[in-house]
């Protein structure tokens, strides 16, 4: 019986540290963005109560979300084409610089997770396709975990 248990003790050992939970690469650090293979972490997220748009910017590059109404509630939101949405829908205009402006196509079927914790708005969103508004030919994959650090009535 002693050797029974010992062995089972044994194979229960093995079976367990033979397990490992791999990091596949796709997750994204929460307060920041990637736009077109490339990190950014911005040096604040604010919530613009008039315009009814979140925007992270580091100085030189941005993303801006852009809703109907400022979520109070938690959900997913489909991600559209342009910055007029209707209620379930964000839009999201990204740049890194002033004369290259991309805005999401629509086009994939793509839902941002919306969160509101404390009053804060958190965005999450996958791997989703921009386009620039200058050169339709142009496109950038852009992923998202953004948290609302600021807000004002503008």
């Amino acid at each position: 019986m002693k050797q029974l248990l010992f062995s089972l003790s044994i194979c229960s050992f093995l079976l367990l540290s033979a397990c490992n939970k791999q990091n596949t690469g796709n997750s994204i650090v929460n307060n920041s963005w990637t736009y077109n293979g490339k990190g950014y972490t911005p040096g604040a997220t604010k919530v613009a109560t008039v315009n009814k748009t979140v925007t992270a910017t580091n100085g030189t590059a941005y993303i801006t979300f852009s809703f109907n109404n400022l979520p109070t509630d938690n959900g997913m939101y489909n991600v559209v084409a342009g910055k007029s949405v209707h209620v379930g829908e964000i839009g999201i205009t990204a740049s890194t610089a002033p004369s290259d402006t991309f805005r999401a196509t629509g086009n994939d079927h793509i839902q941002a997770k919306i969160s509101v914790v404390g009053e804060k708005i958190i965005i999450q969103l996958p791997s989703t396709w921009l386009k620039n508004i200058k050169n339709n030919s142009d496109s950038v994959s852009t992923t998202a975990f953004i948290t609302e650090t600021d807000r004002a009535d503008y």
